[in-house]
């Protein structure tokens, strides 16, 4: 951030449970599943209104509808801008956008794929590439799904209906 924050003093871990607990927190925080796209431009538009504007981060976290926690752990460099709790994604970055492009042309050339349809997808690259995942015979379920569609909101779900 380019907002100037106060300096951290650094403890020093002194007994090898300390050590220990160190390594394990910094172990699970570089992981996390990401969060969607409308809340990582919240929480940088509160950032940006408490670097630049001067506002507080209990007002900024006020008017993005963000708790003051959640937006003071991002602030203060505790936890990455765009990193939510739980596990990490299934798949990269790049590789859940080359899906969700693929699905926006297979809609765009009138071949939309029902949701079955895109998990089976999903299943058959999971098979081809014999990934470790925690799904059920390698097929995603339709909370993944839905958590799949929220973080790539550029989609839309469309029912399919036949207009006989």
């Amino acid at each position: 951030m380019p907002c100037k924050k106060k300096k951290v003093v650094q403890h020093v871990h002194s007994s090898p449970a300390q050590k220990s607990a160190k390594a394990v927190s910094n172990k699970y925080k570089l992981k996390g599943k990401r969060m969607s796209p409308r809340k990582t431009m919240a929480v940088r538009r509160a950032l940006y209104s408490v670097c630049n504007e001067s506002m507080s981060l209990r007002k900024a976290a006020r008017e993005c509808n963000l708790s003051y926690s959640f937006l003071q752990r991002r602030y203060s460099g505790e936890t990455d801008i765009d990193k939510v709790k739980g596990p990490a994604t299934i798949f990269t970055k790049e590789e859940e956008e080359n899906m969700a492009s693929w699905l926006s042309e297979m809609a765009q050339r009138g071949m939309g794929l029902r949701t079955c349809e895109f998990l089976d997808f999903v299943q058959d690259v999971v098979k081809r590439e014999k990934r470790k995942t925690p799904f059920t015979d390698g097929r995603p379920g339709y909370s993944w799904y839905i958590a799949f569609m929220n973080r790539n909101s550029n989609l839309h779900r469309h029912s399919h209906r036949n207009s006989t």
